[in-house]
């Protein structure tokens, strides 16, 4: 498995940021747009 390595000190699995990304994407898309407002 393919592992790798973000911010210096987060490690991770590519099975798994498929899994998270997603979710931090739209997170950070309803900050922005709450914060738009």
């Amino acid at each position: 498995e393919i592992m790798g390595v973000t911010n210096k000190y987060c490690m991770l699995s590519y099975s798994a940021y498929r899994n998270v990304f997603p979710i931090w994407a739209l997170g950070k898309y309803r900050k922005h747009m709450l914060s738009a407002f």
